[in-house]
């Protein structure tokens, strides 16, 4: 493959692109759609980099990488059960489980 078939074949991935945009912007978008799922403990950081410097190959792929592979941060209930007695951490847990139990309740209704 010479390097003019290179040229052709990345202004045609362009092209294409250019006519699908909404698949075009998520694709821009994927580090931080990934960050913000996974819960990234950088998602602030990874997210004002994608949007500023995402159109730049390179960093839009250690982006993607940064951010599936990345350290996630604590969970809600992680960070709560930290900062908690043992009596609050069973009367948060007692919560939870009442909770899940109404929103089971309330689908049942509606099968």
């Amino acid at each position: 493959m010479s390097g003019l078939d290179v040229i052709t074949a990345i202004f045609g991935v362009y092209i294409w692109l250019f006519h699908n945009p909404i698949i075009g912007i998520v694709i821009y978008l994927l580090p931080i759609i990934i960050a913000n799922i996974r819960h990234h403990k950088n998602a602030g950081v990874i997210t004002i980099i994608g949007i500023l410097f995402g159109w730049i190959f390179l960093l839009w792929f250690i982006l993607v990488i940064w951010s599936a592979f990345g350290e996630q941060s604590e969970s809600e209930d992680q960070t709560a059960s930290n900062q908690m007695t043992e009596e609050e951490t069973l009367a948060y847990q007692k919560a939870k489980k009442r909770e899940t139990e109404a929103k089971n309740r309330f689908m049942n209704l509606y099968k």
